[in-house]
C-alpha cells in the first residue's frame, strides 16, 4: 500500500495526526504532498516525523485532485491509500479493504468510516440526478454497503484502475465534486465501490477549508462544479431536462444568489475540455442504473 496525504496550510494539525499515524503505517510507502507553494519548512518537521516519507513540493498550488494524481503517478504499490492530513487513524483495520480489493478484479475502492465533530458516522453516499440537477447526498450503512464514490479523505483504491479513468479530473480544482466524479466514471465503466463500516478513522470535514478559503468562494466553487459534473457526465436526455430548467436557476439566483452567475460563466469557460471528454467517453452503465445501485 502507498499512503498519500495532500497538504494545504493545515500544518499544526497535520503534523500532530501525522505522529501517530506512521505508527498504523509502518509497512507502507508514504507520500507527502505540499500544495502550499510558500512553505519550504514544512519539509524538515516531515523528515523528523516519517524520514522514509517521500515529500513532494508543488512549486504552484494544484489543488486536491492534481496534488493526488501527482503522488500517484509516484506511487510504487498497487493499492492506493488516500488520507486527508486532518485524518487521524486508530488502528491498521485498513488491512480489511485491501483484502477485499485482492478478491474482485472489479472493485476499484474502499471506503472508510468516518466519525465527525458531533460523533456522527460519515462515508457512505448516494446521488441521483433530480430537478435539472445532480445532488448527492450521505446514506447511513450498518453493514458493508455501495457507494456512489470513494471520500476522498479516507480511502484505500485500486491504483490500475485508478489510472485507466484517468485519475482525478483537475477542472474541479481546488476542491470539490472531483471525488464525486471518479467515483461515477468509475460505476460508468462497470467498476464497483464499497463502504465498509468496520473501518473507522477520524475526520473533521472540511478543516481546512472553511479555515482558509471566505464562505462566498466555497460557494462559487462547489455551484461550479456540480454544473461541470452534470455537463460531463450525465446522459444526454438528462443534460436536455437541465438545460430547461436552467433559465429557473437563473431567475430565482436573481432574487437569492447572484454567485450563481460567476459560477455559470466560470463553468462555461471549461466547455472545451468538457466535450473533448465527451466526444470519446464510453459509458457502460445507465445513468438511471447506477442511481439503484447506490441507493
Amino acid at each position: 500500500i502507498s499512503v498519500v496525504i495532500p497538504v494545504y496550510k493545515n500544518k499544526e494539525d497535520f503534523l500532530k495526526n501525522l505522529r501517530t499515524n506512521v505508527e498504523y503505517l509502518k509497512s507502507c510507502e508514504i507520500i507527502i504532498v505540499n500544495d502550499d507553494p510558500q512553505d519550504f519548512e514544512l519539509k524538515n518537521a516531515v523528515k523528523s516525523i516519517c524520514p522514509t516519507c517521500l515529500y513532494i513540493q508543488n512549486d504552484r498550488n494544484m489543488g486536491f485532485g492534481l496534488s493526488v494524481n501527482r503522488a500517484i503517478t509516484l506511487a510504487k504499490n498497487s493499492y492506493i491509500m488516500l488520507l486527508n492530513s486532518d485524518v487521524i487513524l486508530f488502528d491498521a483495520s485498513y488491512i480489511q479493504a485491501q483484502k477485499r480489493l485482492e478478491k474482485s478484479k472489479r472493485l476499484f475502492a474502499v471506503g472508510f468510516a468516518q466519525i465527525e465533530k458531533g460523533g456522527s458516522i460519515v462515508g457512505a453516499n448516494t446521488g441521483k440526478f433530480t430537478e435539472g440537477l445532480f445532488v448527492h447526498s450521505g446514506k447511513i450503512c450498518a453493514k458493508q454497503c455501495a457507494t456512489l464514490w470513494p471520500e476522498g479523505g479516507s480511502c484505500l483504491l485500486n491504483k490500475d484502475i485508478f489510472t485507466k479513468l484517468g485519475g482525478y479530473d483537475g477542472m474541479y480544482s481546488p476542491f470539490y465534486w472531483e471525488d464525486v466524479d471518479l467515483g461515477y466514471r468509475a460505476w460508468k465503466n462497470n467498476y464497483t465501490v464499497i463502504f465498509m463500516p468496520s473501518i473507522l478513522v477520524k475526520h473533521h470535514h472540511e478543516t481546512t477549508i472553511r479555515r482558509y478559503f471566505p464562505d462566498w468562494r466555497i460557494r462559487f466553487i462547489a455551484q461550479r462544479n456540480q454544473l461541470l459534473f452534470v455537463w460531463k457526465n450525465m446522459e444526454v436526455k438528462y443534460i436536455a431536462q437541465h438545460m430547461l430548467l436552467l433559465p429557473f436557476y437563473a431567475v430565482r439566483a436573481l432574487f437569492h444568489n447572484v454567485l450563481f452567475f460567476v459560477s455559470l460563466f466560470a463553468a462555461l469557460g471549461k466547455l472545451p475540455h468538457l466535450l473533448s471528454y465527451r466526444s470519446i467517453k464510453k459509458d457502460y452503465i445507465a445513468d438511471e442504473i447506477i442511481a439503484q445501485l447506490v441507493q
